[in-house]
């Protein structure tokens, strides 16, 4: 894909300011092998790809065996130990939705991916939907769920009238190229006392500033946005929205150091690995929570 068809954003997606400075070059590993361009916003210091592929575009991005969260592989180590680790926080991330459905166990997963967390809740007993933008991932989960409703966006004309006491966006958000829009018709959905849960990966970690341009969750071009805590706040306190609880994610220390250590010098180091995500999480529990990986938890105002 060559540069004349990538588009620019011209504004910071979070506070609108025109003006930005380049940030980090980084490469996409997973599937191009391109370099794309971070830059970080003048006013704010929100950081984010520049430029990108647009929406009809970046899907050619996402068609790779070693893109596990559509191809669903289990070759190599790497996507062998990604499996293990998700089975435990499948059960993790069901039990927090549990925890803020007030009783209502009304869901809707966006960006569902391959339907293990559509699955998992449908099993506990959820009235659950999902959404999923990719063709081939939204059939898996079709077939993982029985066939409930896997709708391709947000948009979708049959979700007009649903409210879900729970929304969740499992590492999504920063790959959405409508951010306002879509934050826009999230709010819409959720349910007067609901919970949308957000988890997005901390660019403001501590294996984020050890890996640098070789951090694993940078993963451009498929990531749009690289959040942090205080930018955060401020996106979505302009659609009327607000975070009531921040929560770590730990083990994604360890698997994106152990994907940025292949990154950064060829091949997989687990040691250190484990001792660079063990440092982080020592990090960001001193940091009340400052982790790799952020779960927020977010109401209406």
């Amino acid at each position: 894909m060559t540069a004349a068809t990538l588009e620019y954003v011209k504004a910071c997606p979070v506070c609108q300011h025109p003006q930005y400075d380049a940030f980090l070059p980084c490469r996409d590993h997973t599937v191009s092998q391109e370099y794309f361009h971070i830059v970080r916003c003048q006013q704010c210091g929100f950081k984010f790809t520049n430029p990108r592929p647009n929406e009809a575009q970046i899907s050619s991005y996402y068609q790779g065996e070693a893109y596990i969260s559509h191809s669903d592989t289990r070759k190599g180590l790497l996507n062998r130990v990604y499996h293990v680790a998700r089975r435990y926080a499948l059960r993790q991330k069901e039990r927090l939705a549990a925890k803020y459905a007030q009783g209502q166990k009304t869901l809707l997963d966006v960006g569902t991916g391959t339907g293990y967390f559509l699955h998992t809740c449908l099993h506990k007993g959820w009235n659950a939907a999902a959404t999923e933008p990719d063709p081939q991932a939204r059939q898996q989960a079709l077939r993982r769920s029985c066939q409930t409703p896997v709708f391709v966006d947000v948009f979708d004309p049959c979700l007009q009238d649903k409210r879900y006491q729970i929304i969740t966006l499992w590492h999504v958000l920063e790959h959405i190229h409508s951010l306002d829009a879509t934050l826009e018709r999230l709010k819409q959905l959720l349910d007067k006392e609901g919970s949308l849960i957000v988890a997005v990966p901390n660019a403001s970690s501590f294996d984020a500033r050890w890996f640098g341009a070789s951090w694993a969750a940078y993963d451009v071009p498929r990531h749009l946005y690289h959040f942090e805590p205080a930018q955060m706040q401020t996106l979505l306190q302009k659609h009327g929205l607000q975070i009531v609880a921040q929560k770590p994610m730990w083990l994604d220390a360890f698997y994106i150091s152990l994907l940025s250590t292949r990154y950064q010098g060829g091949r997989t180091r687990p040691l250190m690995a484990f001792f660079i995500g063990l440092w982080s999480n020592w990090v960001g529990w001193r940091q009340k929570g400052n982790t790799s990986s952020l779960i927020y938890i977010i109401k209406h105002q």
